[in-house]
């Protein structure tokens, strides 16, 4: 899957389009736009209901339009409805309570409005050492379980304000409590922006995927075209070292103090220093 810090509209608000007779297009959520604004976001995991993997308007829906508008930048509206749809089934295969995968799908809510103005996934893939997926039975024997962070998008009103960078350090979080020391990101060669954003978040080149692919809208349907990903890596501190070391830490610097602190109180009672 594609992964690019992208932009997009603000504000969710049902599309109104004349009835199409030719076929079935699925809601699709308009994003109309807002003055910008300095309003700040709230970071959360979807949980329960929200990732259950059924029909109808869902927080699927909303995530789906976000990515198909603005990883993919669809040039029509029949295009727009393709693409929302495949990222649609795409995402409920891979971010839903019905996946096979440990995952977790977070989301960023404008604190004023509660609209969802970015979004991102975590998941456990079966990836080799580069960071590529398996194409075949016999690949397996040469992966293993690694996280991924993928379809980070931020609306336009709301870059530059830390909020891809939070939604990473989310990521990161998440992945060091599931136990691992690691986090992979997959960017397309070319997309410049979402290279520095992680650069700068300490993300660093492990390989090229040149069997990559991305989704294509065509006329009637979705096709999956191949691309070329740079596949980049963090090592994590791992979670033992983050959240337990402090703490053992204070615990043998407040021994030592005690200690010190107990020896100043023989040398001042000894006789020796009385007779001083």
């Amino acid at each position: 899957m594609l992964l690019l810090a992208s932009t997009m509209a603000m504000a969710l608000t049902p599309a109104v389009h004349p009835p199409c007779t030719q076929w079935c297009a699925p809601t699709v959520w308009r994003l109309a736009r807002t003055p910008c604004c300095s309003a700040v976001a709230d970071i959360r995991k979807a949980e329960g209901d929200e990732v259950a993997p059924v029909a109808g308007d869902s927080l699927f829906d909303q995530v789906s339009t976000l990515c198909a508008n603005h990883l993919f930048s669809p040039a029509s509206r029949r295009e727009e409805v393709l693409l929302t749809r495949e990222m649609r089934r795409n995402l409920v295969t891979r971010f839903s309570a019905a996946s096979l995968h440990r995952n977790a799908l977070f989301v960023a809510e404008d604190v004023l409005s509660g609209e969802i103005v970015a979004s991102c996934g975590l998941e456990v893939s079966q990836l080799d050492a580069d960071g590529r997926a398996a194409r075949f039975a016999d690949e397996l024997l040469s992966c293993s379980e690694r996280p991924l962070l993928s379809n980070l998008v931020v609306v336009p009103q709301f870059r530059r304000q830390g909020i891809a960078r939070r939604l990473v350090r989310t990521c990161e979080a998440t992945a060091r409590r599931w136990g691992y020391d690691e986090l992979l990101i997959k960017v397309e060669r070319g997309n410049s922006g979402a290279e520095r954003l992680y650069a700068a978040c300490g993300y660093a080149l492990l390989a090229v995927d040149t069997r990559a692919e991305k989704p294509q809208a065509g006329r009637w349907r979705v096709r999956w075209v191949p691309t070329t990903n740079l596949v980049l890596r963090k090592r994590l501190a791992s979670y033992q070292a983050v959240g337990v070391l402090p703490s053992a830490m204070h615990s043998i610097l407040g021994g030592l103090l005690q200690e010190g602190m107990n020896k100043l109180r023989e040398s001042a009672a000894s006789p020796q220093s009385a007779q001083k």
